[in-house]
């Protein structure tokens, strides 16, 4: 879950939607 709240406040949901 950190991986994915990370990439999403990097970039967007975009990243959050790739495995």
């Amino acid at each position: 879950r950190n991986d994915y709240g990370k990439l999403t406040f990097g970039m967007g949901t975009q990243l959050t939607i790739k495995p």
